[in-house]
């Protein structure tokens, strides 16, 4: 189904992020930032773990819509939440928080 889908990316992308964190500070951290080091690599591979756990988390919450197991707003803010950070950090103004508050 579209949950259990959306719930093994997100943990992969989980997974993805960890492995990318641990290589780019404890196994590269000597490594100057360029286009063709691994420390570099290792930050790409954090990036593509950050992007499986907001498509998985959108589609855990499709599922969990579809299934109807959570309550409605819960749902709908799996859907709505890592979108809306993304869209807040990337397009809005930034002031050192996550939160959409801001």
């Amino acid at each position: 189904s579209v949950g259990t889908t959306g719930l093994v990316v997100a943990l992969v992308g989980i997974a993805v992020m960890i492995a990318g964190n641990v290589a780019e500070f404890w196994a590269f951290s000597e490594e100057a930032y360029g286009p063709s080091t691994l420390r570099d690599s290792a930050w790409m591979l954090f990036g593509l773990g950050m992007v499986a756990l907001y498509v998985g988390t959108v589609l855990f919450g499709i599922g969990t819509l579809r299934a109807r197991a959570l309550p409605r707003l819960g749902a709908l803010l799996l859907l709505v939440w890592f979108p809306l950070v993304y869209c807040h950090e990337r397009f809005g103004s930034y002031h050192g928080s996550s939160t959409i508050s801001g």
